[in-house]
């Protein structure tokens, strides 16, 4: 009866044991099915060319910064990109005309870029990073009208017009001025000694 009592229980623990481990091995496969979720929402929003912040209570906003103050985004990416970044002046710059906010961009120092910037849907601004101040950013200083302070928020869309890298020549026919050339004119298509990546 003893070994009858003991078979049993032993028949039991090898049914808990197969039990919990099928209980396991569903964990295991939810925990996959989330990761890869989770990779496949990244990888969703990586070829995406426009970014939209939104900035609530204006108010508070127009009082927190006042002129030469900005409010800065995280960074964000564009088209798979990492490293831009906006700062929002609502009250402008110091040389800011009176009633007129700045908004600045500053992204990849290792490569050339081109952007669209919009403000409350006014007429967007193209900014390349060639053009960049002292800071290494660019933008305008009083392009964008002050928002009003009873308006719920801000909204500044950012989308991405052209990245490039710059072409560096090691080859002994080169010219030394650092362009690229591809039909032998010593020209490229765009005219600025840089190749689309």
């Amino acid at each position: 009866a003893n070994q009858i009592d003991v078979a049993g229980r032993l028949a039991r623990v090898e049914l808990n044991m197969r039990f919990l481990a099928r209980g396991s091995q569903l964990v295991n496969v939810a925990r996959a099915q989330q990761k890869h979720l989770q990779i496949s929402k990244k990888q969703r929003f990586a070829h995406l060319d426009t970014a939209v912040w939104t900035l609530g209570n204006v108010r508070t906003l127009l009082e927190k910064y006042p002129a030469d103050s900005f409010v800065k985004s995280k960074k964000f990416s564009l088209k798979g990109v990492g490293g831009f970044r906006l700062a929002y002046g609502p009250n402008g710059d110091v040389s800011s005309a009176p009633g007129k906010a700045s908004l600045w961009i500053t992204g990849p120092c290792s490569l050339t870029w081109q952007v669209s910037l919009d403000v409350d849907g006014q007429v967007p601004v193209e900014l390349s990073s060639m053009d960049p101040d002292e800071d290494n950013k660019v933008g305008r200083r009083d392009r964008w009208s002050k928002p009003y302070p009873g308006a719920k928020s801000v909204v500044i869309t950012v989308k991405l017009l052209q990245l490039a890298s710059e072409v560096e020549s090691t080859s002994e026919g080169d010219s030394g001025d650092g362009s690229a050339s591809s039909d032998g004119d010593g020209s490229d298509d765009s005219g600025n000694g840089s190749a689309a990546t």
